[in-house]
Order: structure tokens, then C-alpha cells, then sequence
């Protein structure tokens, strides 16, 4: 089977949208598509600020730094990292301590 003719089926031309009485705009981060000479009304939704303490926690304890940084790149189009004050991530203090310092029991040599 010929895996190239799906592929073909299911792109998508800005051309060829244009070229049909259409019109598209490249925006940062966006592309708007207008369907023949109906205007769409551009409603932008202000990019919602979230606690970069919340954030690590649902994207895998990253480092705040790094999302902090992943926000001043806009990285995510509907969200800001919001520095709040520092309350330290128990997950990631007990995965820095020693592994025979987290087992309560007394070991036995092997």
C-alpha cells in the first residue's frame, strides 16, 4: 500500500484555501483562517495566570526555573507562570533524601 496517498488526502493548502476566495493571517503563535468575505469577530482571551508551584506539580516536579522560563517563551498560549511565594514541593524533598535515610526499618546485610 502506497503510505504516501493518505498523507496527501489530508493536508491542508493555505494556498490553495486563498486562492478559493478565502483569506488567511499569520499572527504570533496563530494562524486565522476567513471563509470568503464573512469577517469573524477576533476575540482574544486574556492568557490565565497560574502559581508556578501548581505547575510543577502537573508537569512532573520541573524545576520552577525551567517553567518559569517555558512561560517567558510563551510556551503555552492560555497560560502565564505566576511566581508565588516558595513553599518547598515535599514530593521533591523526599526524593532528594537518601534512600537509606526514607526506610524506617532496619536493614539486614545480604
Amino acid at each position: 500500500a502506497d503510505s504516501g496517498a493518505g498523507l496527501t488526502q489530508r493536508l491542508f493548502s493555505i494556498t490553495d484555501f486563498v486562492n478559493n476566495g478565502n483569506t488567511a493571517t499569520f499572527e504570533k503563535n496563530a494562524l486565522r483562517l476567513y471563509f470568503g468575505k464573512r469577517k469573524i469577530p477576533s476575540a482574544t482571551k486574556p492568557k490565565k495566570r497560574i502559581r508556578a508551584e501548581l505547575l510543577h506539580d502537573r508537569l512532573g516536579h520541573r524545576s520552577t526555573k525551567t517553567i518559569l522560563a517555558g512561560s517567558t517563551h510563551e510556551v503555552w498560549s492560555d497560560v502565564v507562570a505566576e511566581l508565588t511565594p516558595d513553599h518547598d514541593c515535599i514530593d521533591c524533598q523526599i526524593a532528594t533524601i537518601r534512600s537509606s535515610d526514607r526506610n524506617k526499618h532496619p536493614h539486614t546485610p545480604s
